[in-house]
């Protein structure tokens, strides 16, 4: 004998989206059943500790050419914040693996201006004691393997502040009319002007120099081009898409490596929810 209670999804008889029916079984074992377009599971989004906004700006050009990944952000400030926040979820984590609830997918990325000397002195730092027991011992074994960086290029030019900024300024500026000209094809009045504006504005950014760097995007911003330049006040996604387009080698150098680790836990992320005998819904009003 069983408990069987079918559910029917939509209004009766038009537009009906699927049907559910849950089987309770005496064992204890339930059957949940699904037609239509509720057999389809919901796949959550995987989460990305990451150190600010531009940051977070960086990943979505990735994705430019990496379509379909659901992602959540979370600001750590500085990057030494990371480890103890990656730490918790990984602990979390944990405690989920005997249920059927998916575990967490959760990547953090620094800015790539911290040396590894530093960043293991940080993680030395995190357990404290000889005593604490083998779930904190894994968990911070862990860390390293989820702990990336951004790949930056010019590390040793005297630049105190704001280096992720000053790699973007000097990748943006090596873009050469050549290349822009072979990926665009300039084929009218328009275009031109555009091909332009952008040599200006790479020569407006050779003329800044800053003792901090985290100011070149609002120094940027002054710039006012002879012609209006598509998508120029979103200063930042212009700056780092033409770098992505433009100087496609000093791109991949910077963010190959975080592409293909988004692809990856995203192929997790998707495994984990699409084994778990438990079916999660959008809250859409």
């Amino acid at each position: 004998m069983t408990d069987k209670k079918p559910i029917k999804i939509g209004s009766p008889g038009i537009g009906i989206m699927g049907t559910r029916s849950v089987e309770r079984r005496k064992n204890g074992d339930v059957i949940d059943t699904r037609t239509g377009s509720l057999a389809a599971k919901r796949i959550g989004s995987f989460f990305l500790l990451v150190e600010d906004a531009l940051a977070e700006k960086v990943i979505e050009t990735i994705a430019c050419d990496c379509p379909n990944l659901p992602r959540k952000y979370i600001f750590s400030g500085v990057w030494g914040n990371q480890a103890a926040c990656l730490f918790g979820f990984l602990m979390y984590s944990k405690q989920l693996e005997h249920t059927n609830v998916p575990q967490f997918s959760i990547l953090a990325i620094d800015d790539g201006d911290i040396s590894e000397l530093e960043k293991g002195k940080r993680l030395s730092r995190l357990l404290k004691g000889n005593y604490f027991g083998d779930e904190l011992k894994a968990a911070k074994e862990n860390l390293n393997r989820l702990m990336l960086s951004f790949r930056l290029e010019y590390l040793d030019h005297g630049v105190k502040k704001g280096l992720p900024e000053y790699n973007h300024k000097r990748w943006f500026e090596e873009i050469k009319k050549e290349e822009i000209i072979k990926i665009n094809n300039p084929s009218n009045a328009y275009e031109d002007r555009q091909l332009e504006s952008l040599l200006e504005l790479i020569e407006f950014s050779k003329s800044i120099i800053l003792d901090d760097y985290h100011h070149y995007y609002e120094e940027l911003k002054k710039f006012t081009p002879k012609n209006t330049l598509t998508m120029f006040h979103m200063t930042e996604y212009f700056i780092l898409d033409s770098i992505r387009k433009y100087n496609r080698d000093k791109w991949n150098f910077y963010t190959q490596h975080i592409k293909e680790a988004l692809i990856s836990i995203n192929r997790t992320n998707t495994e984990n929810f699409v084994k778990a005998d438990i079916y999660f819904e959008s809250n859409r009003s």
